[in-house]
Formats: C-alpha cells, structure tokens, sequence
C-alpha cells in the first residue's frame, strides 16, 4: 500500500493516494506513519495544502505521531501554494515543546521558499 502511494506521489496523482487510504481502511488495515507521509507527499506534489494540513491534524488526533516528513511535506506544500503565514505557523508549531522537532535544511528550505513566492 505504502510503495503504491509513493508511487502516486511521484506521478502527481493525489486522488489516487485518497484512494488509496481509503482502501486500506475498508480493508481494515491501519495506515502507518510511512502510508500517511506518503500521502502528506502526494498531496504536496499536488498542490493540497489544505489536504496536507487535515491530515496532518487527523494524524494528531489518532495518536499518529507526525514526523520531520510530515512536516516538511505539509511546510513544502504550502511552498507551493505560496501561504507563507501557514508554513511559518507550522514551523513554529513543530519547535513547540509539545512536538519537539528540529527543523532540518528541507524545513527551512520550504519555509524560505513559501516567504519567496509572496512577490
């Protein structure tokens, strides 16, 4: 399922990672960290960074514990879509106590990216 999804990501196609996920839960299995990043990946390829940011807080709320992928998929795809104030809330929120996370390059890259496309 995981590789599947990858797959989707490197081909742009975000629906068919929801899909995806979908059918893994029908199938009573429980996506993993590795499924949803995958899909978190998918989704910025595609643009979805409103996609990205529910998924990311689905995975908070399922007691999934989002990783440095996770976060930079989600900071990367608001890259994309030039919402720089997200992706600076997101990076703050991943240095917060509770999440604890030390942004690496792809992170920072993302973010500078994100303030760069306000023109």
């Amino acid at each position: 399922w995981s590789a599947a999804m990858s797959g989707c990501e490197k081909g742009h196609a975000w629906q068919a990672a929801v899909h995806l996920l979908a059918g893994m839960c029908e199938h009573k299995l429980k996506p993993d960290i590795v499924a949803k990043n995958a899909c978190l990946s998918a989704f910025e390829k595609g643009q979805q960074w409103a996609r990205a940011l529910a998924l990311l807080a689905e995975m908070k709320s399922r007691f999934l514990q989002p990783t440095l992928v996770s976060y930079n998929a989600c900071i990367s795809a608001f890259e994309k879509s030039s919402r720089w104030v997200e992706a600076l809330l997101l990076l703050m929120q991943m240095r917060s106590r509770h999440e604890n996370l030390a942004p690496d390059i792809i992170t920072f890259n993302a973010a500078l990216g994100a303030l760069a496309g306000t023109g």
